[in-house]
């Protein structure tokens, strides 16, 4: 059946690794009886854990598209991964959504990526739905856990909807506080007697938090002295869809206590994909706003493309407008490539039901849309209309990828190129300087998985080492130096000849050719010559083979001759003086400085501050986040390479960090002295 847009409820799982989101998905899809065995993370049985390296690490690394219908209602879940390292697929999946549940664990309150997750919804619109988890647990505390979430999470006010029954090994159940009922063994029972007092209280914290986002309601429960069911639903549902409270529900999703009160939640107070404000698109450059109007032209987009080693290429989707039809032709609006939707159906993870059409509004996936990647939009070709997607971190995180045998290099490229379309956090690039093809994502464990999966997915195996530094070269000194050119045996000679003036600049300031030649001493047609030969020279540097930087050539004067002089003659002269006067200039390295902001608990800010004083760093100060702190600090690139493993140890995980470039610098002598040997000697290799 075709569900309509007021019907859907679309939804992605999201919070800290280790909160147990992947165990909520499941307790979900059980609970609604869309899988009939509960699986479980432990165990590697989890329905949205079916990629082999998410049930062999017991963590998720993609998010899974997976469905429950309840009361009339379909509900759309995208299990997003919870690790920093996964982040932008997580992004992705909030980019699919209308609501999202802000899970966290009841005995640790907000982590550092629940923040970021918070922050990434709330900037994208996405309404949002907080879940205690692990009431079950030792030390379980739900009050707690509220506390953690109005303190850490900007412009929040969350507001208890449901009350646990007992906490840690006694929780029982939950009693929601707007129908003043408990849910018990997944039925509606009475409130506890001794718990009256306290959901009394609690629900009038409600009353008086939803009748605070409405003039109308204020003046009604001002007016009666308490809100109906009715109307402090329907205030809660425009507050949440205004993003003005933060609701919050208890569960324990492995015990699934709490759970069949989570799905009537969701059915009653998430939003619908009727509900929400058009999305804006890009048509022609024009901004266009795209209503979820299941009569209009078909607007689609992918925010996941995996693969299948029986199916071949597998892309989930969101119908943002119209209805499409199994095997309809679409064209993807980034390319203009045509594409055919084969194989459209609904998704249980792994698991895929064919459907015949899917409705603004809907989830679903189609099969071997090769021209198609995360992230793309599809619509008509007359249409061309285009979905911007999320914005990402820089994947700075590199290692160098070297084929295993020339089989594997025949294949390489072509599987790096469908990997990183299917991980937009996922990048590769040739360094010019090195030569070295970096494969560049968020952190170790991003890369292990990705090379992991070029082995297993695409038969290609390569081999990581660390990336060699872009160091550069600089002159301390102004010299003036000739460089002479001449060659006159047999045949038409070579001749030229140049005296060039190289003087420091400030450092960031790149390269200067001036032109200082009077009397025509070097004719005006080899000036250019000149300037290449220069800029030739200065790519290979001097002590250590790195490109020169942050310096001035000026050319003052020179001869040629009538016959033997060419543009050939004057770049070599060039190139011979140059290297002259770097051979006289005191030339040094510089290094690469990168910014680094650490975020993380106070409690560990101490040994993070001592961790990056010990890679050379500058701390530059310190900023609140929330209860969480931000470190800011210039430290060597050299220093960087592992800083993810480095941080994740020194922090237990509840830490993130991000790094851009953001100068060059002088590198110490002796660590120069090391980089210069290094350099002789991997060229020696090369002569070999």
């Amino acid at each position: 059946m075709s569900w309509q847009p007021e019907n859907l409820r679309n939804v992605a799982i999201i919070g800290h690794r280790g909160v147990g989101k992947t165990s909520l998905n499941e307790a979900l899809l059980h609970t609604a009886g869309a899988i009939n065995q509960l699986g479980s993370v432990d165990t590697g049985t989890a329905t949205a854990d079916f990629e082999e390296q998410e049930r062999e690490r017991k963590i998720s690394i993609s998010p899974a598209l997976c469905h429950f219908e309840h009361r009339n209602s379909k509900v759309n879940l995208i299990d997003c991964p919870g690790y920093s390292e996964f982040y932008v697929d997580a992004l992705y999946g909030l980019w699919a959504v209308d609501n999202a549940l802000l899970t966290i664990s009841a005995v640790a309150g907000v982590e550092v990526h629940t923040i970021k997750m918070y922050d990434a919804a709330r900037q994208m619109g996405v309404r949002l739905i907080g879940v205690v988890n692990k009431l079950d647990a030792e030390r379980a505390d739900f009050a707690a856990a509220v506390a953690s979430m109005n303190e850490s999470l900007a412009d929040c006010e969350a507001v208890a909807v449901q009350l646990p029954i007992g906490e840690g090994a006694g929780f029982s159940g939950v009693v929601d506080l707007l129908a003043g009922k408990a849910w018990v063994d997944g039925k509606k029972a009475d409130v506890p007697v001794d718990l009256a007092d306290e959901v009394e209280e609690a629900r009038e914290a409600l009353i008086d938090a939803v009748a605070a986002t409405d003039e109308d309601l204020m003046v009604q429960y001002f007016d009666a002295g308490t809100l109906t069911e009715e109307e402090l639903l329907g205030g809660l549902k425009a507050a949440i869809r205004a993003g003005m409270i933060l609701p919050v529900v208890a569960a324990s999703a492995t015990k699934q206590i709490g759970v069949a009160a989570l799905m009537d939640f969701l059915v009653d107070a998430a939003v619908s994909p009727a509900d929400v404000a058009p999305r804006t698109g890009l048509a022609a450059d024009q901004e266009v706003e795209v209503a979820g109007d299941a009569s209009g032209d078909p607007v689609l987009i992918c925010f996941k493309t995996l693969s299948d080693p029986y199916v071949g290429r597998i892309s989930l989707l969101r119908v943002l407008r119209g209805t499409v039809k199994s095997d309809q032709d679409v064209y993807n609006s980034g390319n203009g490539e045509r594409e055919r939707l084969s194989g459209l159906a609904t998704n249980q993870a792994h698991s895929t039901s064919n459907v015949s059409e899917l409705v603004a509004g809907d989830m679903g996936s189609a099969v071997r849309l090769e021209d198609t990647s995360t992230g793309d939009t599809l619509s008509t070709q007359n249409s061309k209309l285009r979905i911007p997607p999320p914005e990402t971190p820089d994947s700075m995180y590199a290692v160098a990828v070297t084929a295993a045998t020339r089989a594997d290099a025949d294949k390489m490229s072509d599987a790096l190129s469908r990997l990183t379309s299917e991980d937009m956090g996922l990048k590769y690039v040739r360094n010019v300087e090195t030569g070295e093809l970096l494969l560049k994502g968020l952190g170790p464990m991003h890369l292990d998985v990705a090379v992991a999966k070029l082995r297993d997915q695409y038969d290609v195996d390569v081999q990581m080492s660390e990336p060699r530094v872009a160091y550069r070269e600089t002159i301390r000194k102004s010299v003036r130096v000739q460089g002479r050119h001449k060659k006159q045996t047999g045949g038409r000679g070579q001749f030229g000849d140049v005296w060039i003036r190289v003087e420091p600049m400030e450092r960031g300031a790149g390269f200067e050719f001036v032109n200082e030649v009077k009397g025509g001493s070097v004719p005006t047609n080899y000036i250019p010559a000149v300037e290449k030969g220069v800029r030739a020279g200065m790519e290979k540097g001097l002590v250590a083979g790195f490109p020169v930087v942050d310096f001035r050539v000026i050319l003052d004067d020179g001869s040629a001759h009538p016959v033997d002089s060419s543009d050939m003659a004057f770049q070599l002269a060039a190139g011979i003086g140059l290297r002259a006067a770097l051979e006289q200039a005191d030339t040094v390295l510089l290094e690469p400085i990168m910014n680094v902001t650490v975020i993380g608990p106070e409690d560990i800010m101490g040994d993070i501050m001592s961790d990056l004083n010990s890679k050379r760093g500058r701390i530059l100060g310190t900023d609140q986040v929330g209860t969480m702190q931000a470190i800011k600090a210039q430290v060597p690139q050299s220093e960087m390479m592992r800083y993810a493993a480095d941080l994740r140890s020194i922090s237990q995980g509840r830490a993130s960090y991000e790094v851009e470039f953001s100068h060059y610098e002088e590198l110490p002598p002796h660590m120069a002295e090391q980089v210069i040997a290094q350099a002789k000697q991997a060229g020696k290799g090369d002569e070999e």
